[in-house]
Protein backbone atom coordinates (compact mmCIF):
# COMPACT_ATOMS: atom_id res chain seq x y z
CA UNK A 1 0.00 0.00 0.00
CA UNK A 2 2.67 2.59 0.62
CA UNK A 3 4.71 1.92 -2.55
CA UNK A 4 1.30 2.36 -4.56
CA UNK A 5 0.74 5.41 -2.26
CA UNK A 6 4.76 7.02 -3.39
CA UNK A 7 4.26 5.69 -7.03
CA UNK A 8 0.45 7.51 -7.74
CA UNK A 9 1.62 10.33 -5.93
CA UNK A 10 4.77 11.51 -8.44
CA UNK A 11 4.36 14.42 -10.36
CA UNK A 12 5.37 14.42 -13.96
CA UNK A 13 7.74 17.62 -14.60
CA UNK A 14 7.10 19.95 -16.92
CA UNK A 15 10.25 18.72 -18.94
CA UNK A 16 8.85 15.29 -19.03
CA UNK A 17 5.48 16.66 -20.38
CA UNK A 18 4.58 15.36 -24.19
CA UNK A 19 5.85 17.95 -26.60
CA UNK A 20 2.18 19.08 -27.25
CA UNK A 21 1.31 19.95 -23.63
CA UNK A 22 4.73 21.63 -23.65
CA UNK A 23 4.58 23.61 -26.18
CA UNK A 24 1.47 25.04 -25.45
CA UNK A 25 1.80 25.71 -21.77
CA UNK A 26 5.32 27.37 -22.46
CA UNK A 27 3.58 29.36 -25.28
CA UNK A 28 1.02 30.62 -22.73
CA UNK A 29 3.45 31.79 -20.16
CA UNK A 30 4.99 33.59 -22.91
CA UNK A 31 2.12 35.86 -23.31
CA UNK A 32 1.94 36.98 -19.72
CA UNK A 33 4.12 40.02 -20.67
CA UNK A 34 1.60 40.94 -23.13
CA UNK A 35 -1.36 42.98 -21.24
CA UNK A 36 -3.37 43.96 -24.49
CA UNK A 37 -2.95 40.44 -26.94
CA UNK A 38 -1.89 38.14 -24.26
CA UNK A 39 -3.53 35.11 -22.57
CA UNK A 40 -5.87 37.15 -20.20
CA UNK A 41 -6.61 33.52 -17.98
CA UNK A 42 -2.99 33.01 -16.82
CA UNK A 43 -2.21 36.82 -17.01
CA UNK A 44 -4.72 37.60 -13.76
CA UNK A 45 -3.36 34.12 -11.92
CA UNK A 46 -0.46 34.65 -9.47
CA UNK A 47 2.77 32.72 -9.85
CA UNK A 48 2.08 30.30 -6.85
CA UNK A 49 -1.68 29.17 -8.34
CA UNK A 50 0.52 28.69 -11.85
CA UNK A 51 2.79 26.51 -10.13
CA UNK A 52 -0.39 24.43 -8.88
CA UNK A 53 -2.10 24.27 -12.18
CA UNK A 54 1.15 22.93 -13.47
CA UNK A 55 1.52 20.10 -10.61
CA UNK A 56 -1.75 19.22 -10.73
CA UNK A 57 -1.51 18.53 -14.67
CA UNK A 58 1.51 16.10 -13.12
CA UNK A 59 -0.44 14.58 -11.39
CA UNK A 60 -2.78 13.79 -14.34
CA UNK A 61 -0.33 12.83 -16.89
CA UNK A 62 1.35 10.68 -14.28
CA UNK A 63 -2.10 8.48 -13.84
CA UNK A 64 -2.52 8.16 -17.61
CA UNK A 65 0.80 7.03 -18.32
CA UNK A 66 0.65 4.31 -15.39
CA UNK A 67 -3.01 3.15 -16.99
CA UNK A 68 -1.09 3.21 -20.63
CA UNK A 69 -3.55 5.76 -21.43
CA UNK A 70 -0.75 8.86 -23.10
CA UNK A 71 -1.25 8.16 -26.36
CA UNK A 72 -0.79 11.01 -29.33
CA UNK A 73 -3.74 12.68 -29.45
CA UNK A 74 -4.67 16.88 -30.78
CA UNK A 75 -5.40 18.95 -28.01
CA UNK A 76 -4.73 18.09 -23.99
CA UNK A 77 -8.79 17.67 -23.21
CA UNK A 78 -9.21 14.76 -25.89
CA UNK A 79 -7.09 12.68 -22.64
CA UNK A 80 -10.23 13.59 -20.90
CA UNK A 81 -13.05 11.26 -21.03
CA UNK A 82 -15.76 10.56 -18.89
CA UNK A 83 -14.39 7.13 -17.97
CA UNK A 84 -11.15 8.15 -17.19
CA UNK A 85 -12.20 11.04 -15.28
CA UNK A 86 -14.19 8.90 -13.23
CA UNK A 87 -10.83 6.34 -12.87
CA UNK A 88 -9.08 9.42 -11.38
CA UNK A 89 -11.23 10.73 -9.18
CA UNK A 90 -12.00 6.98 -7.58
CA UNK A 91 -7.53 6.83 -7.54
CA UNK A 92 -7.52 10.38 -5.79
CA UNK A 93 -10.01 8.82 -2.98
CA UNK A 94 -7.86 5.89 -2.92
CA UNK A 95 -5.07 7.47 -2.04
CA UNK A 96 -6.88 8.57 1.51
CA UNK A 97 -6.64 12.34 -0.02
CA UNK A 98 -9.23 14.52 2.12
CA UNK A 99 -12.45 15.54 -0.10
CA UNK A 100 -11.58 18.97 -0.85
CA UNK A 101 -8.08 17.73 -1.83
CA UNK A 102 -9.99 15.85 -4.44
CA UNK A 103 -11.57 18.65 -5.57
CA UNK A 104 -8.60 20.72 -5.68
CA UNK A 105 -6.58 18.06 -7.60
CA UNK A 106 -9.52 18.03 -10.63
CA UNK A 107 -9.94 21.65 -10.34
CA UNK A 108 -5.84 21.81 -11.39
CA UNK A 109 -6.67 19.91 -14.10
CA UNK A 110 -9.23 22.24 -15.39
CA UNK A 111 -7.25 24.92 -14.48
CA UNK A 112 -4.17 23.53 -16.60
CA UNK A 113 -6.83 22.65 -19.60
CA UNK A 114 -8.05 26.62 -19.60
CA UNK A 115 -4.08 27.79 -20.07
CA UNK A 116 -3.30 25.04 -22.76
CA UNK A 117 -6.74 25.33 -24.66
CA UNK A 118 -8.44 28.47 -23.73
CA UNK A 119 -10.92 28.51 -25.88
CA UNK A 120 -12.07 25.09 -25.45
CA UNK A 121 -15.02 23.73 -23.08
CA UNK A 122 -14.11 22.25 -19.91
CA UNK A 123 -16.64 22.92 -17.23
CA UNK A 124 -18.25 19.84 -17.50
CA UNK A 125 -15.16 18.23 -15.88
CA UNK A 126 -16.35 19.93 -12.21
CA UNK A 127 -19.83 19.10 -13.38
CA UNK A 128 -20.04 15.15 -14.42
CA UNK A 129 -23.22 14.53 -15.88
CA UNK A 130 -25.25 17.76 -14.73
CA UNK A 131 -24.03 17.33 -10.94
CA UNK A 132 -21.39 19.63 -8.87
CA UNK A 133 -18.39 17.46 -8.37
CA UNK A 134 -19.06 18.17 -4.66
CA UNK A 135 -21.90 16.53 -4.34
CA UNK A 136 -19.95 12.68 -4.82
CA UNK A 137 -18.34 13.73 -1.90
CA UNK A 138 -19.18 13.96 2.08
CA UNK A 139 -17.03 17.08 1.96
CA UNK A 140 -16.34 17.27 5.24
CA UNK A 141 -13.62 19.28 6.99
CA UNK A 142 -10.85 17.43 8.62
CA UNK A 143 -10.55 17.17 12.05
CA UNK A 144 -7.69 19.01 13.53
CA UNK A 145 -5.77 19.37 16.66
CA UNK A 146 -5.94 22.86 17.83
CA UNK A 147 -2.74 24.22 19.47
CA UNK A 148 -2.58 27.64 21.64
CA UNK A 149 -0.64 30.20 19.94
CA UNK A 150 1.16 30.69 22.91
CA UNK A 151 2.41 27.34 23.78
CA UNK A 152 3.21 27.28 19.44
CA UNK A 153 5.14 30.26 20.22
CA UNK A 154 7.37 29.40 23.69
CA UNK A 155 8.07 26.12 21.47
CA UNK A 156 9.63 27.59 18.68
CA UNK A 157 11.96 29.58 21.85
CA UNK A 158 12.61 26.13 23.46
CA UNK A 159 13.91 24.57 19.80
CA UNK A 160 16.17 28.03 19.45
CA UNK A 161 17.52 28.09 23.30
CA UNK A 162 18.20 24.22 22.91
CA UNK A 163 19.93 25.15 19.59
CA UNK A 164 22.79 27.07 20.92
CA UNK A 165 24.37 24.32 23.03
CA UNK A 166 24.90 22.21 19.98
CA UNK A 167 28.01 22.37 18.45
CA UNK A 168 27.40 20.72 14.37
CA UNK A 169 26.41 23.05 12.01
CA UNK A 170 24.10 20.10 10.50
CA UNK A 171 21.69 20.54 13.56
CA UNK A 172 22.76 23.60 15.41
CA UNK A 173 20.96 25.62 11.91
CA UNK A 174 18.23 24.00 10.62
CA UNK A 175 16.89 23.57 14.52
CA UNK A 176 17.63 27.18 15.28
CA UNK A 177 15.94 28.32 12.12
CA UNK A 178 13.02 25.96 12.47
CA UNK A 179 12.72 27.37 15.70
CA UNK A 180 12.69 30.98 14.73
CA UNK A 181 10.02 30.42 11.54
CA UNK A 182 7.12 28.37 14.44
CA UNK A 183 7.81 31.27 16.86
CA UNK A 184 7.19 33.72 13.89
CA UNK A 185 4.31 31.31 12.64
CA UNK A 186 2.75 31.23 15.93
CA UNK A 187 2.69 35.18 15.91
CA UNK A 188 1.31 35.53 12.17
CA UNK A 189 0.43 32.72 10.67
CA UNK A 190 1.67 33.48 7.26
CA UNK A 191 0.66 31.06 4.28
CA UNK A 192 3.64 29.09 3.33
CA UNK A 193 3.81 31.26 -0.15
CA UNK A 194 4.30 34.19 1.74
CA UNK A 195 6.58 32.88 5.09
CA UNK A 196 8.96 31.51 1.77
CA UNK A 197 9.09 34.90 0.07
CA UNK A 198 10.48 36.70 2.63
CA UNK A 199 13.73 38.65 1.50
CA UNK A 200 16.42 39.91 4.25
CA UNK A 201 16.33 44.03 3.92
CA UNK A 202 13.30 44.03 1.90
CA UNK A 203 10.03 42.50 3.19
CA UNK A 204 11.71 41.34 6.70
CA UNK A 205 14.13 44.34 7.75
CA UNK A 206 15.51 45.31 11.05
CA UNK A 207 14.78 49.38 12.27
CA UNK A 208 18.26 50.43 12.77
CA UNK A 209 16.75 52.78 15.73
CA UNK A 210 14.60 50.39 18.06
CA UNK A 211 16.12 47.59 16.86
CA UNK A 212 13.02 45.63 15.82
CA UNK A 213 12.26 43.88 13.05
CA UNK A 214 9.67 43.94 10.36
CA UNK A 215 7.57 42.56 7.98
CA UNK A 216 6.65 44.05 4.84
CA UNK A 217 4.83 41.67 2.16
CA UNK A 218 3.81 43.21 -1.09
CA UNK A 219 0.60 42.49 -2.58
CA UNK A 220 1.87 40.18 -5.05
CA UNK A 221 3.56 37.85 -2.43
CA UNK A 222 0.04 37.00 -0.35
CA UNK A 223 -2.65 34.88 -2.05
CA UNK A 224 -5.26 37.51 -1.72
CA UNK A 225 -3.22 40.61 -2.88
CA UNK A 226 -3.68 42.17 0.46
CA UNK A 227 -0.27 43.51 1.54
CA UNK A 228 0.81 42.85 5.24
CA UNK A 229 2.82 44.80 6.94
CA UNK A 230 3.89 44.75 11.02
CA UNK A 231 6.35 44.43 13.83
CA UNK A 232 8.06 41.50 15.03
CA UNK A 233 7.66 41.23 18.83
CA UNK A 234 10.60 42.69 20.75
CA UNK A 235 11.31 39.18 22.37
CA UNK A 236 12.21 37.59 18.80
CA UNK A 237 14.68 40.21 18.31
CA UNK A 238 17.66 38.82 19.49
CA UNK A 239 16.63 35.50 18.01
CA UNK A 240 16.36 36.92 14.52
CA UNK A 241 20.38 38.98 14.65
CA UNK A 242 21.36 35.30 15.64
CA UNK A 243 20.42 33.82 12.76
CA UNK A 244 21.19 36.03 10.37
CA UNK A 245 24.76 36.76 11.82
CA UNK A 246 25.35 33.37 12.40
CA UNK A 247 23.56 30.39 11.38
CA UNK A 248 22.07 31.55 8.30
CA UNK A 249 25.77 33.40 6.83
CA UNK A 250 26.93 29.74 7.78
CA UNK A 251 24.91 27.40 6.17
CA UNK A 252 25.23 29.38 3.03
CA UNK A 253 28.74 28.77 3.10
CA UNK A 254 29.27 31.63 1.23
CA UNK A 255 26.93 31.39 -1.41
CA UNK A 256 24.71 34.66 -2.10
CA UNK A 257 21.19 35.08 -1.93
CA UNK A 258 18.26 37.51 -0.40
CA UNK A 259 16.18 34.75 0.47
CA UNK A 260 15.58 34.86 4.71
CA UNK A 261 15.30 30.88 4.80
CA UNK A 262 18.18 28.94 3.81
CA UNK A 263 19.15 25.72 4.03
CA UNK A 264 22.44 23.91 5.56
CA UNK A 265 24.11 23.16 2.12
CA UNK A 266 23.79 26.61 0.95
CA UNK A 267 20.80 28.64 -1.03
CA UNK A 268 17.42 29.54 -0.15
CA UNK A 269 15.29 26.91 1.31
CA UNK A 270 12.30 25.56 -1.21
CA UNK A 271 9.06 25.31 -0.79
CA UNK A 272 8.87 21.22 0.39
CA UNK A 273 11.99 21.75 2.43
CA UNK A 274 10.56 24.90 4.33
CA UNK A 275 7.32 22.82 4.70
CA UNK A 276 8.58 19.29 5.87
CA UNK A 277 10.93 21.32 8.37
CA UNK A 278 7.82 22.51 10.28
CA UNK A 279 6.29 18.86 9.58
CA UNK A 280 8.92 16.90 11.06
CA UNK A 281 9.53 19.41 14.13
CA UNK A 282 5.78 18.73 14.54
CA UNK A 283 5.98 15.15 14.84
CA UNK A 284 8.78 15.14 16.94
CA UNK A 285 6.91 17.38 19.40
CA UNK A 286 3.77 16.16 19.56
CA UNK A 287 4.63 12.42 18.61
CA UNK A 288 3.51 10.65 15.40
CA UNK A 289 0.49 10.83 12.99
CA UNK A 290 -0.35 14.31 15.16
CA UNK A 291 2.48 16.30 12.48
CA UNK A 292 1.22 19.84 10.55
CA UNK A 293 2.24 21.99 7.93
CA UNK A 294 2.59 25.50 8.47
CA UNK A 295 -1.22 26.10 7.39
CA UNK A 296 -2.31 24.81 10.82
CA UNK A 297 -0.94 28.26 12.63
CA UNK A 298 -3.56 29.81 10.38
CA UNK A 299 -6.01 27.66 12.15
CA UNK A 300 -4.94 27.81 15.59
CA UNK A 301 -4.56 31.66 15.63
CA UNK A 302 -8.23 31.71 14.05
CA UNK A 303 -9.99 29.74 16.58
CA UNK A 304 -8.02 31.02 19.40
CA UNK A 305 -8.39 34.86 19.12
CA UNK A 306 -11.95 34.87 19.52
CA UNK A 307 -12.04 33.16 22.62
CA UNK A 308 -9.36 35.19 23.90
CA UNK A 309 -11.04 38.95 22.91
CA UNK A 310 -14.18 38.23 22.21
CA UNK A 311 -14.75 42.04 21.92
CA UNK A 312 -12.51 41.97 18.63
CA UNK A 313 -14.66 39.62 16.43
CA UNK A 314 -12.77 40.45 13.47
CA UNK A 315 -9.46 40.49 15.04
CA UNK A 316 -8.23 37.13 13.60
CA UNK A 317 -9.72 38.32 10.33
CA UNK A 318 -7.73 40.94 10.06
CA UNK A 319 -4.65 39.58 11.16
CA UNK A 320 -4.66 36.42 8.77
CA UNK A 321 -5.29 39.27 5.81
CA UNK A 322 -8.80 36.97 5.08
CA UNK A 323 -12.23 37.98 4.75
CA UNK A 324 -14.31 37.29 7.97
CA UNK A 325 -16.92 35.40 5.90
CA UNK A 326 -13.60 32.72 4.77
CA UNK A 327 -12.43 32.86 8.19
CA UNK A 328 -15.42 31.49 10.05
CA UNK A 329 -16.15 29.05 6.98
CA UNK A 330 -12.46 27.61 6.51
CA UNK A 331 -10.51 28.21 9.56
CA UNK A 332 -12.43 29.51 12.96
CA UNK A 333 -13.13 26.34 15.16
CA UNK A 334 -13.85 28.18 18.08
CA UNK A 335 -17.63 27.66 17.98
CA UNK A 336 -16.56 23.87 18.65
CA UNK A 337 -13.75 24.81 21.52
CA UNK A 338 -16.67 26.91 23.21
CA UNK A 339 -19.04 23.92 23.12
CA UNK A 340 -16.68 21.43 24.31
CA UNK A 341 -15.84 23.91 27.19
CA UNK A 342 -19.67 24.78 28.21
CA UNK A 343 -20.66 20.87 28.21
CA UNK A 344 -17.92 19.89 30.36
CA UNK A 345 -18.70 22.98 32.64
CA UNK A 346 -22.34 21.56 32.86
CA UNK A 347 -20.94 18.11 33.50
CA UNK A 348 -18.49 19.41 36.07
CA UNK A 349 -21.95 21.51 37.89
CA UNK A 350 -24.51 18.48 37.16
CA UNK A 351 -21.30 15.84 39.18
CA UNK A 352 -21.22 19.04 41.63
CA UNK A 353 -25.53 18.87 42.38
CA UNK A 354 -25.46 14.67 42.50
CA UNK A 355 -22.48 14.47 44.52
CA UNK A 356 -23.76 14.88 47.90
CA UNK A 357 -27.04 12.26 47.30
CA UNK A 358 -24.16 9.81 45.48
CA UNK A 359 -22.18 9.97 48.45
CA UNK A 360 -25.27 8.99 50.99
CA UNK A 361 -26.83 6.66 48.72
CA UNK A 362 -23.52 4.50 48.87
CA UNK A 363 -23.29 4.91 52.16
CA UNK A 364 -20.00 3.62 54.21
CA UNK A 365 -17.52 1.68 52.14
CA UNK A 366 -16.18 -1.63 54.01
Amino acid sequence: MARFMEEERRILRLADWPALERGLWQGAMATRDRPLSGHAYVRRLAEATLGKAARGYGRWLTFLTRRGWLEAVDRPSGRVTPERLDAYFHELCDLENADYTVVGRIGELVSALRIMEPRGEHGWILRPGGLCLRDFLAMERQVHVLHHPADLFLWGLDLMAEAREIAHLQQRGPQLRDGLLISIEALRGLRLRSVLSLRLEDSILRDPLDGVWHLRLPPEDVKNRRHIEGAITRILAPWIDRYVEVERREMLRGAVTDAFWVGYRGGALSESGLSNAVAVRSAARFGPGAGFRTHRFRHCLASTLPLLVPEHPYLASQLLRISQATMQKHYDRSGDVLAFRQYHDALAAERRRLAPRARALMGPVS
